[in-house]
């Protein structure tokens, strides 16, 4: 599947820190870490901090936005139900996976 945009929201959570970073997910590599810029810097620093913290928690909301091409066809996820019943044939089934009764995706 082909995106055309692909955005990731990350926020701190923490009253008193809240800091939110927005990446355009379509500038970084997949095959090269080594780019970085002064969102990513700062995000990690503030994952390290609290890393290396022994009593500072971090908690964070991520959330990812992507704009899909034209004419693709996306199909909602469905997992594989093995009826582990009393009968002697192993049946299968699969139920589509939904969140708030919508269909939905999941990894």
């Amino acid at each position: 599947m082909g995106a055309e945009k692909i955005e990731g929201q990350v926020s701190v959570l923490k009253q008193g820190q809240e800091q939110q970073w927005t990446f355009d997910a379509t500038q970084y590599s997949i095959r090269d870490f080594d780019q970085q810029d002064a969102a990513v810097k700062a995000l990690g620093n503030k994952i390290a901090a609290n890393l290396a913290s022994k009593d500072d928690a971090l908690l964070l909301n991520i959330t990812t936005y992507g704009l899909l091409g034209e004419a693709q066809e996306v199909y909602p996820s469905e997992e594989l139900v093995l009826d582990k019943g009393k009968s002697k044939k192993s049946k299968k089934s699969k139920i589509l996976y939904h969140v708030n009764q919508h269909a939905a995706m999941h990894s």
